[in-house]
Parts: structure tokens; sequence; C-alpha cells
């Protein structure tokens, strides 16, 4: 995103643009997966479910690292696909590059990833699994899956060139006390009070997003039960793909749980988003290929969810707890920025703020330095900004931004934005911190 400001401009087009890039690349890692896994009258049902999901097209703005993630372990489980019929050296390279870079994301991969290596170890155990299409009569088996070559070879390469990958990262956590392992340790502590009721809001949050697609198979189901009659279907939810894939990962989460650990709400987006696969088998063996309707259906319901989407994060806010994307964010931006030039003559390179007013940040502000870009701090809380060391301040100073009621302490606090109807769940306020060392030690 730094490369596009520098030649570009700051805009909020890029974190548009790349999050759509990520969702691009996460369906062509699925549909690349579906070509090996299923038969070939399933794969458009993936790409029909696929992209009706909401997680993955009308937050395809989303830009950060799960948006990153998926995609990486969607490519991820291609390529092991791939490397387990081909056997070949550049295969488990591969293999091992997107495992590595997966977990520099974001420690989160080590789930899907330890399931995919449980993957490897079944087919060592059971070299000829059963293949996907035998569940039902007439179906085609493909016949890549019917000869795997589980290699040593392969998984040594694979695990080394990973490691070539997490050496410099290794070597910053040895340099910085392994800072971010503290955020996990914090995100791991056992709890008591609201854990269930966190995992249960995953897990709805994934079932909305699935409604567009839901929708899709409902009404599929109900013209053909009408122009067709009544169809069957057998489908193996059970094989071996569909555990390391979508059900070990999901119950992993709720093991989590029990050991009260507090889930976040977008973990389950990696933990499911292969979910497609089974349904997509499912579809096709009860109707075959989509026909030209469907695909006219499947394009109603993404412009009623488009014009829907547009509603939410355009116009007026008109609630006090209105959808906080329709806050005005350059006006927000320029009035940050101008609050902090008035106070002081140094540049402003680190904020401190609430995710939604960081990426705001982000996304309009124009580094002084090319191909830099501002550090933003979360909350302040080092635990989630490792790179934000709070010694910097005197070299840098800080601008804080904060929205909501007037903060606790109102001293250099001031408001900088509002709503027009004055809601106070929308003010924003700024207080500037000023470096104690001078703008020449910025300069370095």
């Amino acid at each position: 995103m730094a490369s596009l400001q520098r030649y570009w401009g700051p805009s909020a087009l890029w974190p548009y643009l790349l999050g759509g890039v990520c969702a691009v690349i996460t369906l062509y890692g699925v549909y690349r997966l579906a070509l090996i896994l299923l038969p070939i009258e399933s794969v458009n049902w993936v790409v029909l479910l696929f992209t009706l999901n909401n997680g993955f097209t009308r937050r395809a703005q989303v830009f950060n690292h799960n948006s990153v993630l998926v995609a990486l372990m969607a490519l991820l489980a291609w390529r092991l696909a791939v490397a387990l019929i081909s056997g070949r050296t550049k295969d488990w390279i591969w293999v091992g590059l997107l495992a590595g870079f997966g977990l520099i994301t974001k420690y989160q991969a080590l789930m899907p990833i330890a399931f995919l290596g449980l993957m490897v170890v079944l087919v060592w155990a059971a070299p000829n699994p059963k293949p996907l299409p035998t569940a039902w009569a007439g179906r085609p088996s493909p016949h890549a899956l019917e000869k795997l070559h589980p290699s040593w070879l392969g998984l040594g390469l694979a695990l080394g060139t990973a490691l070539v990958c997490l050496a410099p990262h290794g070597w910053w956590l040895w340099q910085n006390e392994g800072l971010p392992m503290k955020y996990v340790e914090k995100s791991l502590q056992g709890q008591q009070a609201g854990v269930w009721s966190e995992a249960l809001s995953l897990y709805v949050l994934q079932f909305r997003n699935w409604i567009p697609g839901l929708l899709l198979l409902g009404v599929h189901s109900l013209v053909w039960r009408w122009t067709q009659g009544p169809s069957q279907s057998r489908v193996v939810w059970s094989h071996p793909w569909w555990w390391t894939l979508i059900w070990g990962p999901a119950l992993a989460l709720l093991a989590l749980a029990s050991f009260g650990v507090s889930l976040q709400s977008h973990w389950g987006m990696q933990a499911l988003q292969f979910l497609v696969l089974p349904l997509a088998v499912w579809a096709a063996s009860r109707w075959g290929q989509p026909k030209l309707w469907v695909w006219w259906l499947w394009a109603v319901i993404h412009i009623g969810g488009l014009v829907l989407m547009a509603s939410e994060m355009t116009g007026t806010i008109r609630a006090e707890h209105a959808d906080v994307r329709k806050v005005q964010a350059r006006h927000v931006v320029v009035n940050a920025v101008d609050h902090w030039q008035k106070t002081t003559p140094c540049p402003l390179i680190r904020v401190e703020a609430p995710s939604h007013l960081g990426g705001m940040m982000l996304a309009y502000f124009q580094p002084v330095t090319p191909w830099a870009m501002i550090q933003v701090s979360e909350d302040g809380d080092p635990l989630k900004s490792p790179w934000a060391e709070p010694s910097d301040l005197a070299r840098t100073g800080v601008l804080r931004l904060s929205m909501g009621e007037s903060p606790a302490t109102q001293e250099d606090w001031q408001l900088i934005w509002s709503p027009v109807q004055n809601w106070p769940a929308f003010k924003v306020w700024a207080q500037v911190v000023l470096p104690t060392l001078g703008c020449g030690a910025n300069a370095q």
C-alpha cells in the first residue's frame, strides 16, 4: 500500500483494491483445490457459493493480516495437494514458502498448517485414500487422487524452506525479547465470563456470511422440487480432507474456548474458509451442474447485497448507533493532521488510535518520507503494536485519537470532528504529545 500511495497518492481506494486482490487470490486457491478434490460438476458450485460469502465479497474492502492469511492458506492447501500428487521438489518448496509466509503474516496460521501436516501423516498411513466422488454412483473419480506420493525428502524441503522464511522474523523476535509472544500469551490466558458467548458469536457471524449462498441453495431446491421432483444425494462428510481443512480447525476453536481462551470473531473466517467444498459436492450430487438461470439468480443476489452495502456505508449518520463506516474519514484525517500541524512544526510519524481511526490515517495521510507509512499503534497497547516502541515517544511525539464520549481526562484533548447530529458515539477527539528531543531528532 505504501508503494501505491507513493506513486498515486493516499486514497481509500488502495485498501479496497488490495483487499479485493486478496479475495480473488483466495478464490483462485480454493478453485484450484476443488479441481483436484472434486468432480468437475462441483467446481462451478464452488465459484457460485464462495463468491456469495459475505466475508469474501462484501468485506473484500478489508485489507489486513487476516485477508492475507486466508489467501495464503488457500494457496497452501492447493499446493500441498499438488505436491502430494506430483512429488516434485518445486511443489514441496512452494508448500514451505506459503507456510512460512503464512506464519509471518499471523501466528494463527499455525493451526491450519498443523492440520494440513496431519493430512500428510494420513497419506503416509493410508497412501490411497478413498476418492471423494465415489460417494455417489455414476460419477467419475479424479484419477489424480488415486496415486499420491508422500515423500520424506519433500516434507524436509518444505520444512527447511519454511524455516528459511521464518529466520529473519525469528532473529527480530530474539532481538525484541519475543514481544509479540506476550500478546499471544495474553490472548490465550484462561478466562471465565463470556467465553462461550464469544464462541457462539463467532459461528453466528460465519452463518450470517453464508446467508446469501444458503439463500441461493434454498431457492434452487424449491425450483427443482417444483419442476423436477424430489432429489437425493449421498455425500461423504467425514473424508480426511474435510477433517483437516474444516472440521478439525472448527473443533479446535471450540477446544480453545473450553480452556477459557477468548475467541475473536474473525478467527472463524479462516477456520471455515473451505466449508464451500463439501457444500459444492452436496449441491452437485443433488442437481448436477448449475443451470444458466442459477447464474442469473447469483447476479441478482450479488446486486442486492452490493446495494445494501452501499446504503450501509454511505449517506448521513441518522442514528446514534449507525455504522461507523459512515464517518467521513477524509475529513477526520484532514482535521487530525491540521490539529497536529497547528500544535507543532514536527513531522507526524506516530499515531495511537482505535483500529478504525488508525485505518483512516493509513489510507488518507501522506507521509513526509517517501516509501514510509506512519506508525499506527492500536489504542497505544504495545502488545498489539510491538513495532511501536514507547521509548520512541521522546523522539517522535504522538498524535492520539479517540472516538466516542469525551476522554476521561479532558487535558489537551480537542474535538476535531462530529456528525451534524452531534451524536456522542461518533465524535472524534485528538491529543498531541510533543517530542521532548525536538524535531531535529525526528530527521534521523
